[in-house]
């Protein structure tokens, strides 16, 4: 809570304002939109700082108006650590062509997005040390990621930024990668254990 007072002497003001500030160090790091018959559609998250964060309240979902899933109070990813979430715990259904994960903060904004296409039955989406998702067969729910890189990359898959603030990339035009980048919005990424 900031508190703001104004005084000339005679007449005093004051103005309080709540301040929320998110950590950058949680991010989906994996998902597995269509499944082979055996498996289950899930999504990874994990946090990339030296502490534990509180993703009370954060949310997923898969359009950017509102968050399906919410995390429930009292809920923290550690430090390093990785959270899966199953179809069956989250309610969302990943679509096996043309999809995105959205990840929410708890005020409702958006925190990052994954856009896909044409998601291979048994891949899953993994982010690679680049900041860049490719899919892989070396599937690792609550695990580190391993990116084995095509020497032949992937046509049907684009990249998009969805910073917001980031002037740069006001008007930025669709870029051809290996899979979609994890964005964040106003500098906040997220994550659980």
């Amino acid at each position: 809570m900031a508190t703001l007072k104004v005084s000339d002497g005679t007449q005093t003001k004051e103005s309080q304002l709540r301040a929320d500030i998110y950590p950058n160090s949680v991010s989906i790091s994996e998902f597995l939109p269509n499944p082979s018959e055996m498996e289950n559609q899930w999504i990874e998250l994990a946090n990339q700082s030296p502490y534990s964060v509180d993703v009370s309240g954060w949310g997923l979902g898969v359009e950017d108006k509102i968050a399906v899933f919410k995390f429930p109070e009292n809920t923290f990813l550690a430090s390093g650590g990785f959270l899966v979430l199953s179809k069956d715990i989250t309610g969302l259904l990943l679509q096996a062509s043309n999809g995105s994960v959205y990840l929410f903060y708890p005020n409702g904004q958006i925190a990052g997005k994954v856009e896909y296409k044409k998601a291979r039955q048994g891949v899953s989406a993994s982010l690679a040390q680049s900041g860049q998702f490719t899919w892989t067969d070396q599937k690792t729910p609550g695990s580190k990621n391993i990116v084995v890189f095509s020497s032949v990359p992937e046509k049907n898959i684009e990249s998009s930024s969805v910073l917001m603030n980031d002037k740069a990339s006001v008007g930025a035009a669709k870029t051809k990668t290996l899979f979609v980048e994890y964005s964040k919005y106003n500098g906040v990424k997220s994550f659980i254990a």
